[in-house]
Formats: structure tokens, sequence, C-alpha cells
């Protein structure tokens, strides 16, 4: 059996604090998160749910780069929430384990 990685990444901005954003994850395991504020002392949120609104990942106040490796199951899009403190750009990326 061989595994094959998928990478998704890109930026969006908050807007009043929040924004959110579509990912898509086929049928995959989600291996590893990133998330970085543009400046390194916001404060913020990451909430991640699956097609059924179910949320599958929460991450509370986290401050500057947030990297976390979990085995989360996904099949379709999963939705990224953001909350923060200021109102500025994130990059994200996030990688997908396929079988």
């Amino acid at each position: 059996m061989s595994l094959m990685h998928h990478v998704q990444r890109g930026t969006v901005s908050t807007s009043g604090g929040t924004a959110t954003v579509s990912i898509t994850c086929g049928h995959s395991l989600l291996d590893l998160i990133y998330i970085k504020p543009t400046t390194a002392t916001t404060t913020f949120s990451a909430t991640l749910t699956d097609i059924y609104s179910v949320e599958v990942y929460q991450k509370s106040n986290s401050t500057g780069e947030m990297i976390d490796h979990k085995l989360v199951p996904c099949y379709g899009n999963l939705v990224l929430s953001l909350s923060a403190s200021a109102d500025e750009a994130f990059e994200y990326q996030f990688v997908f384990r396929e079988s």
C-alpha cells in the first residue's frame, strides 16, 4: 500500500474578526494543520466542520503560528472557521493522507 499526500494551501482574511473557507479533502485523513496570521501576536481560534456540520477539530486561543498533527477522517469538504483578535490575513495549509 502506498500513501499519497495532498496539500491544500491558501490565504484568507478576517473581517469583523471572522473568516470561513471551504477545504476540499476528498476521502482521506487530515494529517497536518498549519495556520499563521500575518502578525505574530494575533490570537485566534480555528474550527473545522464536515459536510454534516459536525465539528471535527477545534483549537482555541492560539497565538501566532499554529501547527497541529491530527488524524481526522474526512470526506468531501471541510469548512475552516477562524475567529481572531484582529482583522488580518492568515496563511493556511492542510496536508491530507490518501491511500
